[in-house]
């Protein structure tokens, strides 16, 4: 959120905390997605569920959860890729006006 409040345009903040509180409505109707694909795929040829039943002595809780640990992985190399090639676009830094030893080196 900060990152969008902070670097798109004064005129386009209310957009940008739109776009924020869309992107977390997606990532809920994603997380729903995983869940029923998690109990499709983990019951096929007639194994039980890793989330299928009610018995949790016998529901796989901790594969399912190892499932969310590799995807937090996969999204830390997803950030840290456009992290390093992410390019600032510091509008107050140009407009910073020099400190008086900075002025005093150009004289």
């Amino acid at each position: 959120m900060e990152l969008l409040t902070t670097q798109w345009p004064q005129s386009m903040r209310t957009f940008a905390g739109a776009v924020f509180f869309l992107s977390l409505s997606i990532a809920n109707y994603l997380t729903t997605i995983l869940i029923n694909v998690v109990k499709k795929l983990s019951g096929l040829n007639g194994n039980s569920s890793w989330l299928g039943g009610n018995d949790l002595n016998k529901n796989r809780l901790d594969y399912y959860y190892y499932t969310i640990a590799a995807f937090g992985v996969l999204n830390l190399v997803y950030f840290h890729f456009f992290a390093r090639h992410y390019l600032s676009n510091d509008i107050d830094q140009h407009s910073e006006k020099p400190s008086n030893s900075e002025s005093s080196d150009d004289r």
